[in-house]
C-alpha cells in the first residue's frame, strides 16, 4: 500500500512539473513569435535542470541567441540540437553561423595584428592628445551664477532689511543706504555671474584626453 502511495505522488509531482514545463515553453514561444528574444532567454532560465538537456530546449536557446547575433554562444545550442534532433534545416543554419563566426575571429585576430603595429597608437588602441579643455573652451575658467545672489545681480539691502525704508519719529523714510529700493548691487559678482576656475583643466585651458586610435579601423 505504502509503495503504491509513493509511486501516485511520484505521477502527480511529475504531471505538476510537467504542466509547468509547457506553460514555460508557450510563454517562450509566444515572446519568439512577437520577437522578444531576451525573454524567450529568460523562460528558459526558468525550466528545470533536468529540461536543459532536451532537443527543444536547445532549439529555443540557439534560435533566440542566433537572432540576437550572439553566434559563438548559439553554436553550441545548435550543435546539441542537431545531434540530438538531426534537423537538417537547423544543420544547414549551423554551418552558415560556423563559417559567420570565423570571419569575425578572423577579422577580429587580423586587427589586433593592426593595433599591434600601429604606428599612432603604439599597440595601445588609444592615442593621447592635449588640447583646449572642451569645459571652459580654452579659457581657463567658467562662467556661472554667483551664489550669494543667485545670478540675480543684488541682494537685499542691510541697512533697511530689504524693505526700502527706515523707521523715524515721524513714521518710515526712505533708506538712504539702497534709495529705497530695498537691494543693493551685489559686490560677490559681476551681474549675477562671476567666473570660477574650470575644473576640467585646473584653470589652465588646457586638457588630456585619451581617444580611441582610428588608424587601424
Amino acid at each position: 500500500m505504502k509503495t503504491i502511495l509513493i509511486l501516485l505522488l511520484s505521477g502527480l509531482c511529475l504531471t505538476a512539473s510537467a504542466q509547468k514545463t509547457a506553460k514555460i515553453y508557450a510563454k517562450a514561444q509566444k515572446a519568439l513569435d512577437q520577437h522578444d528574444y531576451y525573454d524567450v532567454l529568460d523562460y528558459m532560465d526558468k525550466l528545470p535542470k533536468e529540461e536543459k538537456s532536451t532537443a527543444t530546449y536547445n532549439k529555443y536557446m540557439a534560435v533566440a541567441l542566433d537572432s540576437l547575433k550572439r553566434y559563438g554562444k548559439a553554436i553550441t545550442y545548435y550543435e546539441v540540437y542537431t545531434d540530438i534532433s538531426h534537423d537538417s534545416v537547423a544543420g544547414l543554419r549551423l554551418a552558415e553561423i560556423r563559417a559567420i563566426e570565423q570571419k569575425r575571429i578572423a577579422a577580429w585576430q587580423a586587427k589586433l595584428v593592426r593595433i599591434k603595429n600601429c604606428p599612432k597608437c603604439l599597440g595601445t588602441d588609444t592615442v593621447v592628445t592635449e588640447s583646449n579643455c572642451m569645459q571652459c573652451g580654452g579659457n581657463g575658467q567658467i562662467r556661472k551664477p554667483c551664489s550669494r545672489c543667485r545670478g540675480v545681480g543684488t541682494v537685499a539691502c542691510g541697512s533697511c532689511g530689504g524693505k526700502g525704508s527706515l523707521a523715524s519719529q515721524d513714521g518710515p523714510i526712505p533708506c538712504g543706504s539702497c534709495g529705497g529700493t530695498g537691494t543693493k548691487q551685489c559686490n560677490n559678482c559681476d551681474r549675477g555671474y562671476k567666473d570660477e576656475s574650470c575644473n576640467g583643466c585646473n584653470g589652465s585651458g588646457r586638457a588630456v584626453y585619451h581617444q580611441k586610435c582610428d588608424l587601424h579601423e
